[in-house]
């Protein structure tokens, strides 16, 4: 949340009052604790994608692959 917090010298210039922010997880619960939070830093449009990423794939809505995991 250092990115979005007003004090924060890592504060992102896009961070502000009117930007809309949606944050997501894999199930939805820890992106509706983090949107919740930005909220409380000032960020009144912040929101979560509901269900998560996993909802999102299970509705059948366009991803795009990522690189494979390093494997060690």
């Amino acid at each position: 949340m250092g990115r979005f917090a007003p004090t924060s010298e890592w504060r992102v210039p896009q961070a502000g009052t009117d930007v809309q922010v949606v944050v997501f997880c894999n199930d939805g619960y820890t992106s509706s604790l983090a949107a919740h939070a930005l909220q409380r830093l000032g960020v009144p449009r912040a929101t979560d994608l509901a269900g998560g990423f996993r909802a999102w794939r299970a509705a059948g809505l366009p991803t795009v692959p990522g690189p494979s995991p390093a494997i060690p």
